[in-house]
């Protein structure tokens, strides 16, 4: 995880790297739920490689932001 100051705003960038395997409608569905979720964030990227069919590989980077420096939840 990292934190960085979104530059002059006061507000701070909570980011994380998901590394998520499995075939195409598990990755989907985990996806799906990570959006439902109670607390809300941003998607910054997604990575998703065919390893060897039918399985997959998912880098996932999210982030929140917060009005406070430390880790979210900590």
């Amino acid at each position: 995880t990292n934190s960085n100051q979104v530059k002059g705003t006061g507000v701070f960038k909570h980011g994380v790297v998901l590394h998520l395997r499995g075939d195409y409608l598990r990755l989907h569905g985990l996806l799906k739920s990570l959006e439902n979720l109670s607390w809300k964030f941003y998607w910054e990227s997604l990575d998703y490689q065919v390893k060897e069919y039918p399985h997959a590989e998912i880098e996932l980077r999210v982030f929140t932001l917060s009005s406070e420096e430390g880790l979210l939840g900590v």
